[in-house]
This record gives C-alpha cells, sequence and structure tokens, in this order.
C-alpha cells in the first residue's frame, strides 16, 4: 500500500515592515533600500524568516527639503514592538538617520522616525534634534475623552 502524500503545510503569512519616504528628492528610495538591506541582515542573524522589509516612496513635492527629516515606518502590528527582532530594527533605523547629520548642509536639521501601524494609527516617534544628543521617544498623542 502506497501511503498519499501528505499536504504540506501552509507556510505562516509574512509580517511585513515598510520603510516609506514622504519625498524621494529628500530621502531617496536608494537610501531606504540600503536602511531595508541593513535590516534584513539583521532578520537573518536573528533566524526571522516570517518578516519581510520594503520600502515606499510618494511622488516627489517641490525641492524636498522640510524642517524636520522624517522616515516613516509601519509596522505589522502595535505588538510587533514586543517581538526580540524590534530593538535591531529600531537600532538600524536610528543609527541611519543619524549618519544623515554627516551630510553637507544637515547638520542641523532634527530627525524623527515616525512608527505606524498596518492600520495608520501613529504608535509613537523618536526625535533625534544632533548627532549627539539623546533619542527621544515621544508618544502619539492621545485621543479626547468624550
Amino acid at each position: 500500500m502506497v501511503a498519499a502524500n501528505p499536504t504540506p503545510p501552509h507556510p505562516s503569512p509574512k509580517k511585513i515592515v515598510t520603510l516609506e519616504s514622504l519625498n524621494p528628492l529628500d530621502m531617496t528610495l536608494e537610501e531606504l533600500a540600503d536602511l531595508s538591506a541593513t535590516m534584513q541582515k539583521t532578520l537573518i542573524q536573528a533566524s526571522c524568516s516570517d518578516v519581510e522589509i520594503e520600502v515606499r516612496g510618494e511622488n516627489p513635492h517641490g525641492a524636498g527639503h522640510g524642517w524636520i527629516d522624517a522616515l516613516e515606518v509601519v509596522l505589522p502590528s502595535a505588538e510587533f514592538m514586543k517581538e526580540a527582532v524590534w530593538g535591531g530594527l529600531l537600532a538600524a533605523a536610528t543609527a541611519f538617520m543619524r549618519s544623515r547629520f554627516k551630510r553637507k548642509h544637515e547638520s542641523k536639521r532634527p530627525r524623527q522616525i515616525r512608527f505606524y501601524d498596518s492600520e495608520g494609527n501613529h504608535l509613537g516617534s523618536i526625535n533625534i534634534d544632533s548627532a549627539e544628543s539623546d533619542d527621544q521617544w515621544t508618544d502619539p498623542p492621545s485621543e479626547p475623552e468624550e
């Protein structure tokens, strides 16, 4: 008697982390691809195969320089911030934003990393005022009570 081929297990759904440039003239998609590659290395070192990093950018607006240099990171959920790999991805994003202070004419421009869940809810931000300053986590504004 020949055994029937078992049904292969369904792969677990991937968790997507999206890196987004609000203006690709300011923070290019190539720069975000480099950050994505660094984050992928972090995921490989952590043996985390269920997370993918995507890069996205909007159409350019204006000359590209707003007062704050901002990176938006969309996480699969707020719960993702509790996973072990979160610290490595956060460190990579923070190091990337700190390195931008070394760019020509960019030493005084503050940096911000904004975190959202996949539903668009703001989870918080990290503000970096200078290459030497401490990171400052800010929680999203609370909803007014009715």
